[in-house]
């Protein structure tokens, strides 16, 4: 607006000031954003605006006081949508506080049709028109004003007599006026004079701003005006003056024609892109959404005012910035594009879309257009199914299918057809379908497929001919595919193997045979009635004809005790449950005499029902031989499950030996069960002692390659599946065909480990007796010796002393002194001969427990200190904590005190002697060292230490004598307590003993598959055995046995009968294994007889009670138990 008013008041000069000035009438001008740009001054003397603050220019007109107190708000806002308004204020109060009465008028200016601003004319009715007319219309000025906004001008009176008008050169471009008032022939006419009419009746009837557009048409040229009309009304309100204000505005309509012919053509494009259903939307070169159609929103779920102007990929992710400008390039050559996309990234709730592009060049922007696909590709992919499921069908299926022209020649094959038939594809394109039927069954010449086709019948049987002329039964099906027209272009044919059929029906043929001519009953029930029964059947049960039996219940032909077993038989049979195939029961023969029984039965269904067919053979005989054979077959089952040993065999089968029975004493002897080694025939090869294994498979291949032997027996050691060896017995009998070939053996084997071991220890035990003997012989000689020197001597001082009177007292003395040492020397002697003895012939008492070994040895040294302390030295013991041994009290003891007092006797004056101990975790044992300072012991002489029969002995370092039997004893204890004895020394320098005893455990172990039992059992023993010992538990022997392994109790309480591994064969594995220390056993079970006490007695077992147990006698046995030796 500014620039419009700057350049059309350009030529206004500086005077136009002046004219503001005197006009009687405020003016405003303001532009498009309401921005004031002119004000006169006369505007000021009506007194709504102050003077002195005329600071109006560049103020918004909404904002000021005149717009204010007038309320002109909605005026404004009707300027601004193009419209003339015309308001009348009456006593409105000036700033002075007087009374005013105005008319304000307001125009809207346009340029080109648009918008640019408008213009206020305030005019104060006090004022007389004629005044008015004075100062305004005559004046040159104002036809100045008029000019720069208007073309020209025209004052009418109250008859449409022109009163005042613009220039004449002006006026007379619009000629057309002075016409219409003279009556002349107009120059150009007005199109539609009644418009015209119509202006002036709105003026002079409704007296407001009349602004028209009118077309006029001159000779050659039509054009466009713009008349505004403002009426003026005198005191009385009376119009009596119009002004009519003229401007050409034929270039602005043409312009405005063209927009609107624009639009009409968009808004068919908008309708067209409205009709179509896919989503329209335009985007700029940088991706921006420039036109989004209802379809768009419809599809996409956003409103085109929340995309309108964003990125095209924020709607649909797939397309970032980068990809648009590829897109974009590719348009821009190939002017389309065309692709698929997902429009979000999740595809389970997303659309999948078919976009395409093209680029519009002129107006440089991107059409797409976006069509939902979803619905299709779902179909597509239904379609692809279908057609993959039929083409399976047809692919899988086993019919045979194919297709031919109509000269009957192949054109295709499902795969089961050239599979079947025995042809390749393109044998079969090869043939006619002539070369494929049978020219016994049916002459090619006679076969014409339009009969085929034509006949009213579905099918027709056919024999066909596979390559290696086997025939197949088939029936035939055929359709002809036609084209438009009707005409057939080829044939579809299936055909279906009936051979099964064909067979059946022979089959049938046969069974009938057989149901007449077999010798064992044959019936067929429904609904428990017979409704067909043979002569066997009818013999068997003593009846003259079927008829006798068609229609009545099985049970009638039950014998009455067998009635209930065999309806719940019937029953369960019907109802399809599990039971045996083969059943036995009596029946009822006609005269009511009973027979055995064995009936096989099975069933079908057809759309009549279910039927039971079933047959009946008379096992009265059989039942009778099969009593015997069971009373025969119990005997010696029972023999054979109460035997330790094993019963097996086996049987040519297939051309080769294998295993097929196994008794179940088997997992006694081995640990496995039968059914391992009938699974796995090789187990038995592979348990094998690796050092036996070799031996023992030469042997028995040869005995099976010897035809002239059948029997013999092989020792050999196994390994049992907790690790144990195990000796085994092995007894075989063979059976052979007339080829000498083996056809079945039958062997025995026995576990003879305890037999081994026996006689083992029996040879120890001799060659121990014999070496006992060798070594007594040699020791009695020598202990004959050792005897007769200290006699010797005694005998020879008392002789002395008895034959010399005269012997001084000090002679005497030094007499009776020798006499006193060789007594000594003799008792020494015989009390290391007393004690080795009963060692040897076990006649000392050997009670090992717990014991605290820090408490032995102290009381040994108390013991010896006097005899330590005449020689000065330093005995003492480098225990500190507790340790506990299983040892017996007396002779442990005695080891320590030999072994001491030997250190003493060999420690010169001021030595030291100590004592000290070490656990062995992993032998269960404590090592105790007992150290000196003293002569030491030659490498040659330590071998002879501990042999009786060397009786090696020395004198101590201040003469001391000894029996040489000391060290002898103290290796037997050792021993008997299964430890260990040694030593170390180096001559000159002293002597280190050492010796092992078993530690002493502090669990007693409990085992029993009863969780309360032990829990009962656990609380019991808690009650009566030292608070030194916790129970520990076990479910089972086989988790007693690892634990046992694992950690060593000091007492066994077991139950019988478990899981896994039972009582019995739990101390048989113990009794097997290798473990050195074996804890003592208490056996305490509900299950127990004799025969299982006997055997477990048998097995080194001293306490065996049944539960409930006496209390007592269990606390005894449990006291005794914990004093019993843990190596035998």
């Amino acid at each position: 607006m500014t620039d419009l008013i700057d350049n059309k008041l350009n030529f206004i000069s500086d005077s136009f000031e002046s004219f503001f000035e005197s006009l009687p009438i405020g003016i405003i001008v303001f532009d498009e954003n309401g921005i004031i740009k002119l004000v006169n001054n006369n505007f000021f003397s009506f007194g709504i605006e102050n003077a002195e603050d005329n600071n109006l220019i560049d103020k918004n007109i909404e904002e000021t006081r005149f717009c204010s107190i007038f309320n002109l708000s909605n005026e404004i806002k009707s300027i601004k949508n193009e419209e003339h308004f015309e308001k009348e204020i009456k006593s409105s109060k000036t700033l002075s506080g007087g009374d005013i009465n105005l008319i304000i008028k307001g125009a809207p200016q346009l340029e080109n049709g648009i918008y640019k601003g408008g213009i206020l004319l305030i005019e104060d009715l006090s004022l007389g028109i004629d005044l008015q007319q004075e100062k305004v219309f005559s004046s040159s000025y104002f036809n100045k004003l008029i000019k720069s906004l208007y073309d020209c001008f025209l004052l009418l009176d109250i008859n449409k007599k022109m009163v005042l008008s613009s220039a004449k050169p002006v006026l007379n471009q619009f000629s057309y006026i002075s016409n219409i008032i003279t009556g002349a022939e107009p120059t150009y006419n007005f199109k539609d004079m009644a418009q015209l009419d119509e202006a002036f009746q709105t003026l002079y009837g409704e007296k407001k701003i009349v602004s028209q557009i009118f077309k006029t048409k001159g000779k050659t040229v039509e054009s466009s005006v713009n008349i505004t009309f403002v009426p003026f009304t005198g005191t009385s309100d009376e119009i009596v003056y119009a002004l009519l204000l003229f401007k050409d505005v034929s270039d602005e309509v043409i312009a405005k024609q063209k927009i609107e012919a624009e639009i009409q053509e968009l808004q068919k494009y908008a309708h067209i892109a409205n009709a179509i259903t896919d989503a329209i939307i335009n985007i700029d070169m940088q991706g921006r959404i420039i036109f989004w159609n209802d379809s768009a929103s419809q599809l996409f779920g956003v409103d085109k005012n929340e995309v309108f102007g964003k990125y095209f990929g924020k709607i649909l992710p797939a397309i970032d910035e980068n990809y648009l400008q590829i897109l974009i390039d590719e348009l821009k050559t190939n002017k389309t594009w065309q692709g698929e996309f997902w429009s979000s990234e999740s595809t389970k709730e997303s659309e999948l879309l078919s976009i395409r592009m093209a680029l519009v060049e002129k107006e440089n922007f991107v059409t797409i257009l976006c069509t939902s696909i979803t619905e299709r590709a779902n179909i597509e992919r239904e379609l692809r199914v279908s057609e993959e499921r039929f083409r399976n069908i047809v692919t899988n299926t086993r019919e045979y299918i194919c297709t031919f022209n109509i000269e009957g020649n192949l054109t295709y094959i499902n795969p089961f057809f050239s599979k079947e038939f025995g042809y390749s594809e393109e044998e079969f394109f090869q043939l006619n379908l002539k070369d494929l039927l049978d020219t016994d069954a049916y002459e090619k010449d006679n076969f014409e497929l339009e009969k085929f086709y034509n006949d009213k019948s579905d099918s027709v049987e056919l024999t066909l001919l596979k390559k290696d002329g086997t025939k197949v039964y088939v029936i035939g099906n055929f359709n002809a595919a036609k084209d438009i027209s009707g005409k057939i272009i080829y044939y579809n044919a299936v055909f279906t193997d009936i051979s099964v059929k064909k067979r059946a029906e022979k089959d049938l043929l046969m069974i009938r045979t057989v149901f007449e001519a077999s010798q064992d009953g044959i019936t067929i029930q429904q609904n428990r009635n017979y409704i067909l029964a043979n002569d066997s059947f009818v013999n068997m049960f003593g009846y003259s004809s079927a008829n006798e039996i068609i229609g009545r219940d099985l049970l009638d032909f039950v014998f009455d005790e067998d009635i209930d077993l065999v309806d719940n038989y019937l029953t369960k049979f019907i109802d399809g449950q599990d039971v045996p195939n083969r059943f036995l029961y009596r029946g009822k023969r006609k005269g009511g005499s009973d027979f055995h029984v064995e009936k096989t039965s099975s069933s079908y269904e057809t759309a009549d029902g279910q039927f039971i067919v079933s047959t009946y053979r008379d096992i009265t005989n059989e039942k009778k031989a099969l009593d015997a054979l069971e009373i025969s077959e119990e005997r010696y089952r029972s023999i054979t499950e109460n035997i330790n040993d094993c019963v097996w065999s086996a049987e040519r089968l297939d051309g080769k030996l294998k295993m097929v029975f196994y008794s179940e004493v088997i997992i006694k002897i081995t640990g496995y069960t039968n059914q391992n080694f009938l699974t796995d025939q090789k187990l038995w090869l592979r348990i094998l002692h690796p050092s036996d294994a070799a031996n023992f498979v030469s042997k028995l291949k040869a005995f099976y390659h010897d035809i002239t032997r059948v029997s013999s027996q092989f020792e050999y050691r196994i390994i049992n599946n907790l690790g144990s060896v195990v000796w085994i017995k092995n007894k075989i009998n063979v059976l052979r065909g007339d080829d000498g070939k083996i056809q079945k053996v039958f062997g025995l084997t026995s576990d003879i480990t305890l037999s081994k071991r026996a006689e083992e220890e029996l040879k120890k035990s001799a060659d121990d007796l014999k070496i006992l003997n060798e070594t007594k012989d040699r020791f009695i000689s020598i202990i004959s010796h050792d005897l007769r020197t200290p006699f010797s001597s005694i005998l020879g001082f008392t002789d002395m002393l008895l034959s010399d009177r005269n012997l001084s007292e000090d002679k005497q003395i030094q007499y009776i002194s020798y006499i006193q040492e060789s007594s000594r020397n003799m008792l020494s002697l015989v009390n290391g001969l007393l004690d080795w003895t009963r060692l040897q012939t076990g006649r000392i008492q050997f009670e090992p427990q717990r014991l605290n070994a820090k408490y032995i040895i102290t009381k040994s040294i108390q013991m010896l200190s006097g005899v330590a302390l005449q020689k000065n030295i330093n005995l003492v013991s480098d225990l500190v904590n507790d340790v506990y041994v299983h040892a017996d009290e007396n002779l442990l003891l005695q080891v320590i005190n030999n072994l001491v007092s030997n250190a003493i006797k060999f420690t010169g004056q001021g030595g030291i002697i100590s004592i000290s101990s070490a656990p062995l975790v992993r032998q269960r044992q404590v090592q105790f060292k007992i150290k000196d300072t003293g002569t030491g012991i030659k490498e040659e002489d330590i071998p002879k230490l501990f042999k009786v029969d060397t009786k090696f002995t020395t004198s101590g370092t201040e003469g001391e004598k000894g029996s040489g039997l000391g060290l002898s004893l103290c290796y037997d204890i050792v021993k008997k307590h299964g430890g260990e004895i040694a030593v170390n020394s180096e001559f000159g320098k002293g002597t280190e003993m050492i010796f092992t005893i078993p530690v002493s455990s502090t669990k007693i172990l409990l085992v029993d598959d009863s969780r309360n039992d032990r829990i009962l059992y656990s609380k019991l023993l808690k009650n009566f055995i030292s608070s030194n010992y916790s129970v520990d538990e076990a479910s089972n022997g086989k988790e007693a046995y690892d634990k046992i392994k694992n950690t060593y109790p000091a007492l066994i309480i077991t139950d019988h009968n478990m899981p896994v591994m039972n009582g019995y064969s739990l101390v048989q594995q113990l009794n097997l294994s290798e473990i050195k220390y074996k804890p003592p056993i208490i056996v305490l079970s509900s299950d127990l007889t004799d025969n299982i006490i006997k055997d477990y007695k048998a097995l080194g077992i001293d306490f065996v009670f049944k539960k409930p147990v006496n209390l007592t006698a269990l606390k005894f046995a449990v006291d005794k138990s914990l004093k019993k030796p843990i190596v035998s």
